[in-house]
């Protein structure tokens, strides 16, 4: 089943219709991406969402008052100004630098290392929405950069042409009364207030960047020079922080359910019935995901049944003086490791190497060669394994081969003299304890 790429939920959730780009397959909830539909319910087999839509276009950059500079947009964007997550299609806003008719967007600087010309820059819808209702310090704007229904003093000398270039509304070509219309036109995260002093705004933005809060999945921290906004576990006092893409989208994501989010749910009238949850948590407080157990055979039987198989069993090849020499080479290693208590299989694979330059064995003969030493060591460890399991039965019988059993001192008593040579004396007499005792006494 499809799931919304912002809330990770079902079509028709809360009764909320989703709607499918044309162009990179995401999926989002209309109410979940900002988008109003004139046909209640109707899907638009044609629209694209406002990544894909902006491709080919040139987004303009420069102030109402200074001259008019633009950036052609080459190619469908991934990378999100606020989290690390730089792969894959997910949903995706502008990221503006400020609200109202004096908001450009912000510009991302070439990255010669990375082969990135100057760009755009976009945040993920869900980061977006996200740190806006657990910080308040993102916010949605519409086209004329007003936000939450308030007006934006209007400059009789600026041209609405940043309105014309970021036109992102989607027309039904086969019906004209149809229609998506983008109520959020891009988002907001201040940096400096306006005229250059601190609001609300910035002075919290500034508070939450100095925290240097560090993500523990991507291992990167927050910065004053840089727009990545990492957040702290919803849980009480922990003080782990994550991105909100690296912990819907990063690493273990198909592991832990970290990140729970809902925008929320309206009646006719536009007043919230369901409350907006955002919360984040990280591995450790996050649920882990179902995940399909699969019951393993016990892994000698699965030899054993392997080796039988026809269509597995390889067949059987003629080989030289050279090929026998490294095997019996091969079994002395492994029959030394056994006997010192070493790992098998440690001790042939750093030889490994050795064996297959210096061999003189074809590719095909080295790997048949390889596949009977693994054999061979696999059948050493079932021995080995039976015969633990037999001491076990037997009672107090210790494994013959012990790497620590020169280190047993039985006997030993704390604070002694005794344990001054306790690493060369196998077991502490009873007359050195009855020195001992004087000594203490």
């Amino acid at each position: 089943a499809k799931l919304c790429d912002v809330c990770g939920k079902e079509d028709r959730f809360q009764d909320m219709n989703m709607q499918t780009c044309g162009s990179c397959g995401v999926c989002v909830h209309e109410m979940c991406y900002g988008l109003e539909n004139t046909d209640e319910g109707r899907k638009y087999p044609g629209w694209k969402c406002f990544a894909c839509a902006a491709v080919g276009t040139e987004i303009r950059v420069s102030k109402p008052a200074e001259p008019h500079r633009s950036i052609l947009i080459k190619s469908r964007s991934t990378e999100c100004a606020i989290c690390t997550v730089t792969s894959g299609f997910h949903a995706m806003h502008l990221f503006y630098d400020t609200h109202g008719k004096e908001g450009t967007p912000k510009i991302l600087p070439q990255n010669k290392q990375k082969r990135l010309e100057e760009r755009v820059a976009w945040a993920h819808t869900l980061c977006a929405m996200f740190i806006g209702r657990r910080e308040g310090v993102v916010f949605g704007c519409q086209k004329d950069g007003t936000y939450d229904g308030y007006d934006v003093e209007e400059s009789p000398d600026a041209e609405d042409e940043t309105t014309e270039e970021n036109e992102f509304n989607y027309f039904d070509p086969d019906d004209n009364d149809a229609a998506l219309y983008a109520s959020h036109h891009h988002f907001v995260l201040t940096d400096v207030g306006k005229g250059g002093k601190d609001d609300q705004w910035s002075r919290r933005v500034r508070v939450v960047k100095e925290a240097r809060l560090k993500c523990h999945i991507c291992g990167i921290a927050n910065s004053v020079k840089k727009d990545t906004y990492a957040i702290q576990c919803c849980y009480e006092d922990c003080a782990q922080s994550y991105h909100v893409g690296c912990a819907r989208w990063g690493k273990s994501s198909d592991r832990y359910e970290r990140i729970e989010f809902n925008p929320g749910e309206q009646d006719e009238s536009g007043d919230e019935v369901t409350e907006c949850i955002a919360k984040g948590y990280c591995n450790t407080h996050a649920k882990r995901k179902a995940v399909t157990i699969i019951e393993k055979k016990d892994k000698k039987q699965e030899r054993i049944q392997s080796s039988h198989s026809p269509s597995k069993a390889r067949s059987k090849r003629l080989h030289g003086a050279k090929y026998n020499k490294l095997l019996q080479e091969a079994n002395t290693v492994i029959r030394e490791a056994k006997d010192q208590g070493r790992d098998m299989n440690k001790a042939a694979k750093r030889r490994k190497t050795h064996w297959k330059d210096s061999g003189g064995l074809n590719k095909t003969d080295f790997e048949d060669f390889w596949s009977n030493i693994c054999d061979k060591i696999n059948r050493e460890q079932d021995e080995e394994d039976d015969e633990l399991l037999n001491d076990e039965d037997d009672g107090d019988k210790r494994p013959k081969s012990n790497k620590w059993s020169h280190l047993w001192v039985p006997n030993y008593r704390p604070g002694l003299n005794s344990f001054s040579h306790w690493d060369s004396v196998e077991q502490i007499t009873p007359d050195d304890m009855e020195q001992d005792y004087y000594l203490l006494k």
